[in-house]
């Protein structure tokens, strides 16, 4: 993931979002595993996807944080692959619904919000690795 004028990483954010919501309609519903497979499989799938193109970014920036930022992708991957491991389908949904919800809110706050201040802080250094402008993204102030 790159930023660009398209604000792709809050873009992210909100697409994940979206799945997790789905992740509660799904649970409601109670008789679709089917779907809940897939949307257990999307969310997956979309966290690596996410996870390997924001580590890009910062090694592209030489983002001093990068480390521990990586470190806390690892550990949140490790859960969820453990989740989807071991546990029924239900007991995922509400784990994505809780766990995974509170934790993406605080990662965007905590981690991503610094990350996006670098970014702007160091505009003029970080050449290919940032396109485009990144205003408008969930965590400006």
């Amino acid at each position: 993931m790159s930023i660009d004028d398209g604000g792709e990483l809050d873009e992210d954010h909100k697409f994940m979002f979206s799945l997790l919501n789905r992740c509660q309609e799904l649970l409601e519903e109670q008789d679709d595993h089917q779907s809940a497979q897939a949307i257990i499989t999307e969310i997956v799938q979309y966290t690596q996807d996410h996870f390997v193109n924001e580590e890009l970014l910062m090694n592209n920036i030489n983002y001093p944080y990068a480390k521990n930022h990586c470190e806390v992708h690892r550990m949140i991957a490790k859960q969820l692959s453990k989740k989807v491991l071991i546990c029924s389908d239900n007991e995922i949904l509400r784990w994505l619904i809780t766990d995974m919800s509170t934790w993406l809110v605080e990662h965007i706050m905590e981690m991503d919000k610094p990350l996006h201040k670098y970014i702007l802080k160091h505009k003029e250094q970080v050449g290919s690795g940032l396109k485009g402008n990144t205003e408008g993204y969930m965590y400006d102030e």
